[in-house]
């Protein structure tokens, strides 16, 4: 029989709520179970996080308020602690693995987060507890058992500070499969909850790999509408071209055809031609004006 402490989160005479717990319904939820992973070795360029992440949600509302109290919640700080188990059982919490690797590697406790996810099942102000820095050393069939804690920060001194919420502040997860590096498929898909977390300023690991590969995705296709619109447009310019190219033709052959056709243009040019000849008349005249006066003088004289 081993002769260490239990934790002290796990003591029955830690078992006991905040103030006022005791008139408040306390309800902890796993609203996002995990489904799968990828082993990894201990290198951090190496990790593979589980995937979707766990979320939970904690609920401490009054009788008959169908609405978490986050106003008490807020005013004390609570965790939640993640243990790694068997498959097949509740039992005692799995040792190291092979060659003195821990199997489970990341934060295994996750801070309170107070927000609106506005999704459904979780319209409404309430806590939730992430966990998106889970990664794994051997694949194999695991669950995660999780354990709510609070901080009393009104301890007496030496007393816990930490101290567990009971029964109720214990929950277990699906099974999920950890896959060997070959055998492992793909990463899903992001979950609304992990976005709608992700948006609200929660640090989401695999979820930022997948946005940037969707991004690169969405302005390749943006870049491929833009150049369809930009031929569609250089299609309506030659065309309209085109168009105004035969109008400047049909307009030139009008043209023509009015000329030919309209008896003005010819009576025109005979005037101007008559205009011409008379000017050169009225000089002829002149000359010999002036050549009469010549002559009239010298026999004068």
């Amino acid at each position: 029989m081993s002769t260490e402490p239990m934790p002290s989160a796990l003591r029955p005479r830690d078992a006991d709520g905040p103030p006022g717990f005791e008139s408040r319904i306390a309800v902890l939820d796993i609203v996002q179970q995990p489904l799968r992973a990828r082993s990894c070795g201990n290198t951090d360029r190496d990790r593979r996080t589980l995937d979707p992440p766990p979320v939970l949600r904690l609920d401490i509302r009054k009788p008959q308020c169908p609405t978490a109290d986050t106003e008490y919640m807020k005013r004390f700080t609570f965790i939640v602690q993640c243990l790694l188990c068997a498959a097949d059982s509740t039992g005692p919490l799995l040792p190291p693995g092979a060659r003195g690797r821990a199997l489970v590697r990341g934060n295994l406790v996750a801070s309170a987060h107070y927000g609106d996810l506005k999704l459904d099942g979780c319209h409404g102000e309430a806590c939730y507890f992430c966990f998106p820095d889970l990664s794994f050393s051997t694949a194999g069939y695991y669950k995660l058992r999780f354990q709510c804690l609070w901080i009393d920060q009104y301890a007496r001194p030496g007393a816990h500070f930490v101290r567990s919420l009971g029964t109720m502040g214990h929950q277990l997860s699906d099974v999920f499969r950890v896959y060997s590096a070959k055998d492992f498929p793909s990463m899903l898909p992001m979950t609304a909850i992990s976005l709608a977390l992700k948006r609200q300023g929660l640090w989401i690991r695999g979820g930022i790999q997948r946005n940037r590969r969707e991004r690169r995705l969405a302005k390749a296709a943006a870049q491929a509408r833009l150049n369809d619109s930009n031929s569609n447009n250089n299609n309506n310019k030659t065309f309209n071209n085109n168009n105004n190219e035969e109008e400047d033709d049909d307009e030139e052959e009008e043209e023509e055809e009015n000329a030919n056709n309209n008896p003005d243009m010819s009576s025109s040019g005979i005037s101007r031609e008559g205009s011409t000849h008379n000017t050169h008349s009225i000089h002829n005249i002149k000359a010999d004006i002036k050549n009469d006066a010549l002559n009239i003088t010298q026999t004068t004289t």
